[in-house]
């Protein structure tokens, strides 16, 4: 070990100083450091060396693991030092030492951060220039001309080239490596040594991460095929660790694999490598990538859009009723589908047939099997993909950390070592700071929340803000609580690096927001969010939002200033801009929720949390560390920080009596990986203790009898939540408190057991109308309880009690749902009394139906949806058409917002329009779409393009047509159809126009964020090229 106690602390104090720097802390306030990190340059090099030299004469040594552990340290060092600016002459050697040590440590990420800073401008003929060409090659493919006339020098940069860009043998820059290091180790030249040994410890390291080398040798896939691919100046040099372990876990050779892997660290391209590598080898092959999230969905589109386009077909399914295929012309392409879980089961409803044409199931974020709102449906269909899907067709399921990863492969595949072990791979360094309230950062390693890293101190300097009108009570920012100090440091520090507030709730996005554009009013500099930006590009966002919200709304107006919000009801083309602009570093702010953490990549180097909470809960500890797993994106910055913004935490720790002690206990554990919670079943809650609040709870057996006894009575979820209301005001009576703040949680949490309840109706209504008779069908149904992920995790009481349920519901089907009609209950993907009642309905009101308007179909199916899902909506019905005739109108909010005469809010406006309309009132469209069959066409194609007015918020076809192929955008989509000016009827006659206006249509784009014309080009792309 070469490394003390004392070398740690030197390295934390420089640490602390390049801190110091960031947050501008007076020079007055430094701590005192009783070592000098100085010292520490000398034993960093002596380390660097003393691997090197190890990893080339001995590689096989004992020693090499704990030397290879010491890099962290060293690359760290140089990193820091770097940025205290206190040895500014020595930046350049610096910033190579930092950079081989961080690639040795196989961090390619920060390596590239930190070989990107040299200005090598005047390159000489000397080992140190062929280590930083070596460099800055291998990490970012820019070849750089060496100016030597020398053998060896020569023989290394021709061995270099040949092998990264035509797969040559490695023995070629081997044998010049070693030529070198004998003829250097004569010399007298002790830099010269080192850095010979460094450049020939970064080639070992390349070598056995040459992509050229392991995707042959870990696929079915040979030398000659890879080389097409290879050879391209786009295409992979070195596969990054979570590559590696992904392909030496048989990935390539179509294992089935559950890849558990922390944020940022090659999950993309790992999925980009795997449809190659199926491409290859099958020639013609359908993939499908199922990702429960909407805007995941769009990030993987795009993003496989750029890379395999050229190559192979890539559709991403849409929400709404389509002719989305045909399996026959499918069978001989390279296709690949996106889409959600739920488009996915409609799918399969819709054409069974296509699940045994698929060869490759990519599933993203699959630890959402716990997912209150989507996880049953979730593990319901990947337990129906692992039964049902033909014998060489290959299951990957990628997700955040987990803690039993390998439960789930043994349930899937039976087979527990299926799953890669997390710990192999590592992410970029992440530090925790907690705020005190002497205005203190205390920072903690992520590695290591035990002790306290190091601090920095007095790193907030107050302003007096100007008064309003009467006013003379004196106003300073920041006030001391979370929001007023997270926008204080966001503003001070975004030029340094992309910044995010964790706001924990939609609701509590707008009042940031007011916040910023207040403080800005009383003259609060808050230039600092645009100065490394684009100025235009927040003028363009800041623009849009005034079309959709108003000139005067709170987003629109601190849009203006350069913060910008990020959540899940914000119009979907308005997301996708925002993170794009963060993404071009047009934008450095952005005021989140959890959305950060569901898969959404944006390039933040910090984030401020001002709560762990959501509502009465707190955050899941894998929610928490995914969204700090945003924070350091690897490639464009070396470390994140996460910062929590309220004091309490810290300055209660120490306070047992009014749980502080706990509660910083309970904080601790969101950063550390080790407490990441397993993934469980929302299924498996039906047989769980039903928690009322943190301590009050329904026991797990009473639930299950309850659901088992009253299953069958129309009333049993509303006399559950009687039930547990009434129980728990007798639990804390003497507590009204207590009750007010955790009794409006429990309807919800009993609908999400009647949603449960609903999808497993549903998927055995699928099963019985593939089944041949009763018995068979009931027999299957107790079968595909034991088969799922609850029942695998389940006690022997839980697997009984839903074995019970399963056969609960099973002969509710045979008794309750005729033959004739099952293809409609497999198909609509509700629960059994909800698809009875839109049949009837169907049924008693088709003649009716048919001789509707548009205008009357919106009015009688919104007061169906209102009678369906009370629970669902909080207005009543004459609101409820009025909101969605403006919105299929193509109003903007802030429109419908004034033709309501201000009866609702704008956020609910929101709220009612991307939720309940463009979800949930679509969803039911599509189910009476299927209700009525083949009995009235004209209603169908009527309904079918209803459906798709009300999820996009368009009045035509035309607008639809936008949405649908280029970006989903209802204002932009309609300044499109009114440049073009004509009705269009098909996708090729669109996609025609769209090429001969392609010009004007630009045109029109510039003066909108420059994300609709990334997504036009990209939607031209095949064309042009």
């Amino acid at each position: 070990m070469i490394f003390s106690k004392r070398s740690n602390y030197m390295l934390k104090y420089e640490k602390s100083k390049s801190k110091l720097l960031e947050f501008d802390v007076a020079v007055e306030n430094y701590p005192k450091y009783p070592l000098n990190p100085n010292d520490l340059t000398y034993s960093t090099i002596f380390a660097l060396s003393r691997f090197c030299e190890e990893n080339i004469e001995n590689p096989s040594s004992s020693q090499l693991p704990e030397l290879k552990s010491e890099l962290a340290v060293i690359s760290q060092y140089y990193d820091s030092t770097v940025k205290t600016q206190l040895r500014q002459n020595h930046n350049k050697l610096f910033l190579l030492l930092g950079s081989t040590a961080y690639f040795l440590s196989e961090n390619f990420g920060s390596a590239k951060v930190l070989i990107e800073q040299i200005d090598m401008r005047e390159p000489k003929d000397n080992v140190m220039t062929l280590l930083y060409t070596t460099l800055i090659y291998l990490l970012t493919g820019k070849w750089i001309e060496v100016p030597t006339k020398r053998k060896y020098h020569l023989q290394y940069l021709h061995g270099l080239n040949s092998h990264f860009k035509e797969g040559a043998s490695p023995e070629i820059l081997f044998d010049a490596l070693r030529k070198m290091r004998d003829q250097i180790q004569q010399s007298t030249d002790a830099f010269a040594v080192s850095y010979i040994d460094f450049l020939f410890s970064v080639i070992i390291c390349a070598i056995d991460h040459s992509a050229w080398i392991l995707l042959p040798k870990y696929s079915n896939v040979g030398f000659e095929q890879w080389k097409d691919y290879l050879s391209k100046p786009t295409s992979i040099r070195l596969l990054w660790p979570a590559q590696k372990v992904i392909l030496q876990a048989g990935a390539l050779n179509g294992n089935d694999l559950v890849v558990p892997l922390p944020t940022g660290v090659g999950k993309t391209k790992s999925i980009e490598i795997l449809l190659r590598a199926k491409f290859m080898e099958q020639g013609t092959c359908i993939a499908i990538i199922i990702a429960p999230l909407r805007a995941l969905c769009n990030e993987i589109t795009s993003d496989l859009i750029f890379a395999l386009s050229d190559e192979a077909i890539i559709n991403q399914f849409t929400d709404t009723t389509q002719e989305d295929f045909d399996i026959e012309l499918l069978l001989n392409t390279k296709y690949v589908f996106i889409c959600t879980p739920e488009k996915f089961s409609y799918i399969l409803r819709h054409e069974p047939d296509f699940l045994a044409a698929i060869q490759l199931f990519i599933f993203d974020e699959a630890h959402l099997f716990d997912d209150a709102s989507r996880g049953a449906q979730y593990e319901l269909l990947v337990s129906e993909i692992a039964r049902s899907r033909n014998e060489s067709a290959q299951m990957v399921l990628f997700s955040a950390v987990l803690a039993n990863a390998s439960q789930i492969s043994e349930w899937l595949f039976n087979n527990e070592e299926a799953a890669i072990d997390y710990s192999l791979v590592k992410s970029t360094e992440k530090s925790i700071g907690f705020l005190s309230s002497d205005q203190t950062i205390h920072y903690y390693e992520k590695d290591d929340m035990a002790e306290e890293s190091f601090y920095v101190p007095k790193s907030i300097a107050f302003t007096q803000l100007q008064l309003r009108g009467k006013e003379t009570k004196p106003r300073i920012f920041p006030e001391m609580n979370s929001q007023d100090i997270a926008i204080y440091y966001a503003n001070k520090l975004c030029n340094l690096g992309g910044t995010a507030i964790y706001a924990g709730q939609v609701r509590s996005v707008p009042p940031i927001m007011r916040r910023i554009v207040e403080i800005n009013e009383r003259g609060y500099d808050l230039s600092n969010l645009l100065v490394k930006g684009n100025s235009n590009e927040a003028i363009k966002l800041s623009g849009l939002f005034a079309l959709h919200y108003g000139e005067n709304y709170e987003l629109t107006q601190a849009a203006k200033l350069g913060a910008f919000p990020h959540y899940a009801d914000l119009p979907n083309g308005m997301k996708m801009a925002i993170e794009h602009a963060l993404r071009k570093r047009h934008i450095s702010f952005v005021v989140c929720t959890t959305t950060l953490a569901e898969g959404v990549n944006i390039p933040i180097k910090y984030l401020f949390l001002t709560t762990f909470s959501l509502g009465t809960t707190s955050v899941q500890i894998r929610k928490m560390q995914n969204m700090v797993g945003r924070t350091a994106r690897s490639g464009i910055h070396t470390e994140g920080s996460a910062i929590i913004t309220d004091f309490k935490f810290f300055d209660k720790r120490l306070e047992q009596r009014s749980g502080g002690t706990y509660k910083w206990a309970d904080c601790k554990k969101m950063f550390d990986y080790g407490n990441t919670e397993a993934c469980t079943s929302a299924i498996l809650s039906l047989t769980s203790d039903l928690y009322i609040d943190y301590k009050t709870y329904y026991k797990a057996s009473a639930l299950a009898s309850y659901l088992i006894d009253n299953y069958d009575n129309p009333l049993c979820f509303t006399n559950l939540i009687n039930v547990l209301k009434e129980g728990y005001r007798e639990h804390v009576a003497n507590d009204g408190t207590r009750y007010d703040r955790y009794s409006t949680e429990i309807e919800a949490k009993v609908m999400h057991l009647k949603n449960l309840i609903e999808n497993i109706e549903n998927y055995l209504c699928y099963i019985y109308s593939s089944q041949k008779n009763v018995e068979q069908f009931k027999s299957m149904a107790n079968t595909l309880a034991t088969q799922t992920f609850a029942c695998f995790l389940g006690d022997d009481d839980q697997k009984k009690a839903l074995s019970t349920i399963f056969q609960l519901v099973a002969n509710k089907i045979v008794s309750d749902v005729s033959p004739e009609k099952m293809g409609y209950f497999a198909r609509s993907l509700y629960g059994i009394n909800v698809s009875k009642q839109v049949m009837e309905w169907v049924d008693g009101n088709i003649e009716a139906l048919e001789d509707c308007s548009i205008n009357q179909l919106i009015v009688d199916i919104a007061k169906l949806f209102t009678q369906l899902f009370p629970d669902r909506i909080k207005v009543n019905d004459d609101m409820l058409i009025a909101v969605t005739r403006l919105w299929i109108a193509g109003e903007p909010y802030i429109d419908i917002y004034t033709n309501l005469q201000d009866e609702l809010p704008i956020f609910q406006i929101e709220k009612l329009c991307s939720s309940t309309l463009a979800f949930h009132l679509c969803f039911l469209v599509g189910s009476i779409i299927d209700a009525i069959g083949d009995r009235a066409e004209e209603l169908t194609e009527q309904l079918a393009l209803l459906q798709k007015m009300i999820k996009y918020g368009v009045p035509s076809h035309f607008q639809i047509l936008v949405c649908e192929n280029i970006f989903d955008d209802r204002v932009i989509a309609k300044q499109i159809e009114l440049l073009i000016g004509r009705e269009l009827s098909t996708e090729k006659e669109f996609k025609a126009h769209m090429i001969i206006k392609q010009i004007e249509i630009l045109k029109t784009l510039k003066a909108f964020p420059d994300y609709f014309s990334y997504k036009f080009l990209q939607y031209l792309r095949p064309v042009l090229e």
